[in-house]
């Protein structure tokens, strides 16, 4: 059943990994928490890779001398219901909210145009390096030549990119699969149109060239071998799709590859009918597993080495006592 918690979300004035904490900030994030149609997560470190345990009900921001503080009230289960996917045998768990059924807040955010929007952490560039790394992405085509921040409240933030994939072409040529074929009827439409589908080959091909060059690039200026987290976003009306990756060196980085993703997307139609995002990881091997869905109805089901892994990274921030930073907002002990 699911337990209720009480949230700190952040105080203004307050410096986290080189970024000053703005009273317009801290009231963002209490706007967000109380909108009215999605539900922000409660999950480990920010990190995406990570199965949400709760999501936030609602905020307040309180005034504290000079500065402003917001607080939350959320829900977080600790009781994952246990699922035998029929078709595949493998076991999933479900995490269900059932007194909050708004769906939560989609990973990637909503962009304007076609180009890849690239987000970077403040943290793991400089501003010196953060201007020449915009001025490498102009260069490119098809790329938006600036970044969006990415901040991260985090107890050792790693190194990210975010790339968010909003160009209609690019999204059909990796996601041109039997189910959401079947649950669009536009994609339906392209999939029977020849002349379309022998664009999706060089599209995905060319969309793949252009992620090998940013991360190129960031590597460049950041003049480091450390691994980078890359999570690719693409976001449709219906359903957003979240890729994640991971580069440890220049050369090492796994392609999108449209089969492999469509075959495991395809595994778990019989669900992902009624999801509104849907997370995959694409191991180093160009292999793609599937992590776990946000649902419409507010729930989230994962495969169950998703939901043991996110909650053996819980258990080792509760033993660090550093609860406050536990994640996309932080947490009390139930």
């Amino acid at each position: 059943m699911p337990v209720e918690v009480k949230v700190s979300l952040g105080r203004s004035g307050v410096v986290v990994h080189g970024v000053v904490m703005s009273k317009a900030a801290v009231e963002s994030l209490v706007e967000s928490i109380n909108a009215p149609t999605n539900a922000v997560r409660i999950g480990v470190e920010h990190n995406p890779r990570f199965m949400p345990f709760g999501k936030l009900t609602a905020a307040t921001l309180v005034e504290d001398g000079d500065e402003y503080v917001a607080f939350a009230t959320g829900v977080m289960n600790y009781s994952p219901q246990p699922l035998l996917h029929r078709s595949t045998r493998a076991e999933l768990v479900l995490l269900d909210f059932p007194d909050d059924r708004k769906p939560f807040k989609r990973l990637g955010g909503a962009v304007d145009g076609d180009e890849v929007v690239v987000g970077a952490d403040p943290a793991n560039l400089s501003e010196e390096e953060r201007h020449a790394f915009e001025n490498d992405l102009a260069e490119l085509s098809g790329v938006s030549s600036e970044t969006r921040m990415v901040v991260r409240y985090s107890l050792e933030p790693g190194v990210l990119l975010e790339l968010v994939v909003s160009h209609p072409m690019e999204t059909f040529a990796v996601l041109s699969v039997c189910w959401l074929a079947r649950r669009l009827e536009r994609f339906a439409t392209a999939v029977a149109d020849e002349m379309l589908m022998r664009q999706v080959g060089p599209t995905c091909d060319a969309l793949n060239d252009k992620i090998k060059s940013i991360v190129a690039a960031f590597r460049r200026r950041r003049q480091s071998d450390e691994s980078i987290q890359i999570h690719v976003f693409l976001p449709l009306e219906e359903c957003e799709v979240v890729l994640l990756m991971q580069s440890r060196e220049e050369d090492d980085l796994a392609l999108l590859d449209r089969a492999t993703i469509g075959e495991e997307l395809d595994k778990w139609e019989d669900f992902l009918e009624d999801a509104d995002a849907i997370v995959l990881e694409i191991e180093r091997d160009g292999g793609c597993v599937l992590l776990y869905a946000l649902m419409r109805n507010g729930s989230v089901i994962g495969s169950k080495e998703c939901y043991e892994r996110s909650l053996a990274a819980y258990e080792a921030v509760r033993r660090s006592g550093s609860l406050e930073d536990l994640g996309d907002v932080g947490v009390d002990e139930p």
